[in-house]
């Protein structure tokens, strides 16, 4: 690797671990967590407002929107609800929710690869050892008889008498009537 190519992977990893923000969805809820300081967090009012929508306020960090549909995607942002100097934080939404979904967690993703693969190893192994042969199974051997040597090489056959050869005088003239020779 390359100092370019080590430079975007530790900002990629200072970037990471740097946000503290989280979108959780569960059926048709969407909670959303602003990522402010833990300071007062009895008093903290955090002011949340989609771009090109509404603003709103709550006494919390989380911000819940119940029903949520595909008009509802979009650009969201958090502050922290001082005028002098507002701190923003903002979460892109654009997801497809339904009622009774299940999450697929990346750790049961892999165990169903990993449990579909090993499935498929064991049947190829049965079928293995059911299919290879097994020495001494063999039946009886007959003798083996002298291979002849082959017959002296013989010209084509004769031509069927049913077919006369042509006469160049009867054939068409056409173009494609006749073989021209290169």
């Amino acid at each position: 690797m390359n100092l370019h190519q080590v430079s975007y992977v530790v900002l990629f990893f200072s970037v990471a671990i740097t946000v503290e923000g989280s979108v959780s969805f569960q059926d048709r809820t969407v909670t959303l967590t602003c990522p402010l300081p833990d300071d007062n967090e009895e008093d903290l009012t955090v002011n949340w407002q989609k771009i090109g929508g509404s603003a709103s306020k709550t006494d919390g960090k989380s911000f819940t929107i119940t029903d949520y549909t595909d008009k509802q995607d979009g650009l969201y942002f958090c502050s922290n609800g001082e005028e002098s100097d507002p701190k923003l934080h903002y979460f892109y939404i654009k997801a497809k929710v339904c009622d009774g979904c299940v999450d697929l967690d990346m750790t049961m993703a892999m165990g169903v690869v990993f449990g579909d693969v090993l499935l498929t190893l064991m049947i190829v192994f049965v079928v293995y050892y059911c299919t290879r042969k097994k020495a001494g199974t063999a039946g009886p051997q007959r003798p083996t008889q002298a291979r002849q040597g082959r017959a002296p090489a013989r010209g084509p056959p004769p031509p069927d008498p049913d077919y006369q050869p042509l006469n160049p005088t009867t054939r068409s003239a056409d173009i494609y009537a006749t073989a021209h020779q290169r």
